[in-house]
């Protein structure tokens, strides 16, 4: 798709730093998470820094299956690096009027296809960072109303960690900054838990995304 028409009003994007994400418990009440991106853009020279935020996490609702396999996978898991907001303006359409446009940067976890889990095997789903050797898949952007709501991921530590899912040794996008470069854990568990005699996931659709 052409983005060439589209117009920043004043060239500039406005960064944040939390948004909230209300859903539907189980229970048919309404919760509320709160997330904090992984880098805070400080207007200074060095403009980015680490924000170490352990509420960064967020999924948003899949519709896939790997490969010939049957097994549908429920989630995507990203890591949220940015919160940002904007206001923007196709020149090519009638209307003149800026609409505000809410983003989130985001690093995608991608699935571990040797790994079984669910249910069925009592094992926790694992992910691991998708490297940005694979071109634009590694990181992107999504529309804040897709997400279903916050959560928690936990490293693997028994797998290790690497240095080569960035190919900048200086990259902030790292969970763990070293003196020769970064690093990130090799895989990740996605954690789950059951509210009393309920499914795991107190979440069961999204309502609503707020970007104070």
């Amino acid at each position: 798709k052409d983005y060439s028409s589209i117009e920043l009003e004043n060239n500039r994007i406005y960064a944040h730093g939390t948004a909230q994400f209300n859903y539907t418990t189980y229970d048919i009440r309404r919760g509320q998470d709160t997330i904090k991106p992984a880098l805070r853009f400080t207007g200074k020279e060095n403009m980015v820094e680490p924000e170490n935020s352990v509420r960064s996490t967020i999924m948003l609702s899949a519709d896939e299956t790997d490969g010939a396999s049957v097994r549908r996978r429920r989630f995507w898991y990203a890591h949220v690096m940015g919160i940002f907001h904007c206001r923007v303006r196709d020149r090519t359409e009638d209307s003149t009027e800026w609409v505000q446009l809410d983003i989130l940067w985001i690093c995608w976890f991608g699935a571990d296809p040797d790994e079984r889990c669910g249910l069925k095997v009592k094992r926790l789903e694992l992910v691991g960072y998708v490297p940005d050797t694979d071109g634009p898949g590694a990181f992107g952007f999504v529309d804040p109303n897709d997400v279903v709501r916050a959560c928690h991921i936990s490293p693997a530590f028994h797998h290790g960690t690497r240095q080569d899912l960035l190919s900048s040794a200086e990259s902030v996008a790292f969970d763990m900054k070293m003196e020769d470069g970064g690093e990130d854990y090799e895989l990740y568990y996605v954690l789950r838990y059951v509210t009393g005699s309920r499914p795991p996931f107190s979440a069961v659709r999204r309502c609503c995304a707020n970007i104070p």
